[in-house]
């Protein structure tokens, strides 16, 4: 009887974290880009439901999902600060 409280108090080892090795982690170069544009996105909308739905949604204006652009290329980045600027603007009270 002795034995039986002792093997049920004894802690079992259990995980702490689940980690994917199985997904490549993404270049240093996108995910400043990312970190960038979001960080402008916050700034301009200043709402988390707005910037999620910017980033997520297809813009007109770009052809494609502002995140996407953004993480895949310098010039996708700069096209949309550029709309993240003029969103900006117009948003300013006159």
């Amino acid at each position: 009887m002795i034995a039986a409280d002792r093997e049920t108090s004894v802690p079992q080892d259990k995980p702490s974290r689940v980690f994917r090795k199985s997904r490549p982690m993404m270049p240093r170069q996108d995910a400043a880009r990312q970190a960038r544009v979001a960080a402008l996105a916050w700034s301009t909308f200043g709402d988390r439901e707005r910037v999620m739905a910017f980033l997520n949604a297809d813009h007109p204006q770009l052809g494609g999902r502002p995140l996407d652009l953004a993480i895949a290329s310098d010039a996708g980045l700069n096209r949309v600060e550029g709309v993240l600027a003029e969103l900006a603007v117009a948003a300013q009270p006159r």
